[in-house]
């Protein structure tokens, strides 16, 4: 699957599907037609054309046929590179349900690291045709000698447990060691397990958990590492929390106050978190 749909313009949203279907022998399909149809929402426009497709939906039915040749492994280079933010938006949540409906292998080739960390559980770094370091998908997000951890938007993705929705439109998710982070409330049900993406730039540190702050997030952490980060006034740090690592970043001189330094235990506040689920 490729950046552009590249759609056969003569055929309509069904006959483009039928065309992979119909080259792969019957006793080879593993993948329902009418299942994938209905999943990836397109019932409702099989007979449209792809002139009268929105790009959201031509990348749905690009996902959809190539499904189709009931595949053995996917690999999709930089599908949403050409969309806008909202057909991105619609197009993710498909992708995502591939791992845990068909179960079949995705090669994911993408520069945007927000779709990486949110559909990979293995992460290869290339540069010029050469692997830099690949590993966990957690790891490599964190690790502070790669390009990843130190990017402006650099953020750490923990997996969680929804434990409950509060009267005060809040969400309590379980990290583990009796740790909770308390997020605005998320249209999830309990008990799911989700990914949680923790900016770096989003966590301060404490010596103490504060008795009094607006802040809903004080995690018990150990600082395992402080390293220089791209801005000479700022450092960055990589912590554990509940056998977890995340990042914060930090100016030099609130380091020098709190005199941090690695195997300390202290208190990561965490100001806000995005969702990929």
């Amino acid at each position: 699957m490729f950046q552009e749909p590249n759609l056969f313009p003569h055929l309509d949203v069904k006959d483009n599907l039928l065309f992979s279907y119909n080259r792969v022998d019957k006793e080879k399909r593993y993948v329902s037609f009418e299942a994938t149809v209905k999943s990836l929402g397109l019932t409702d426009i099989s007979r449209c054309y792809p002139h009268q497709l929105s790009g959201g939906q031509k990348q749905r039915v690009a996902i959809a046929r190539a499904l189709l040749t009931s595949p053995s492994l996917l690999l999709m280079d930089e599908p949403m590179a050409s969309l806008d933010l909202s057909s991105k938006a619609e197009i993710l949540p498909y992708i995502e349900s591939l791992q845990s409906t068909l179960k079949i292998p995705i090669i994911y080739v993408s520069h945007a690291i927000e779709e990486v960390s949110r559909l990979a559980d293995h992460i290869v770094l290339l540069d010029n045709g050469k692997v830099l370091a690949h590993g966990a998908t957690q790891d490599m997000l964190t690790r502070t000698n790669l390009s990843l951890a130190r990017d402006d938007n650099a953020a750490a993705v923990v997996h969680c447990t929804v434990k409950k929705h509060t009267d005060d439109y809040m969400t309590v998710l379980d990290l583990s060691n009796d740790q909770q982070l308390h997020v605005p409330l998320q249209q999830v049900e309990t008990h799911s397990i989700i990914k949680a993406r923790v900016h770096a730039k989003d966590v301060s540190i404490a010596l103490e958990a504060p008795q009094q702050s607006s802040i809903n997030n004080c995690l018990l952490a150990q600082l395992m590492e402080v390293s220089d980060d791209t801005h000479p006034a700022n450092v960055l740090l990589r912590l554990d929390v509940s056998g977890q690592p995340i990042l914060s970043r930090i100016s030099r001189r609130s380091l020098s106050r709190l005199k941090l330094q690695p195997g300390q235990m202290l208190y990561a506040l965490v100001k806000a978190v995005s969702f990929d689920y």
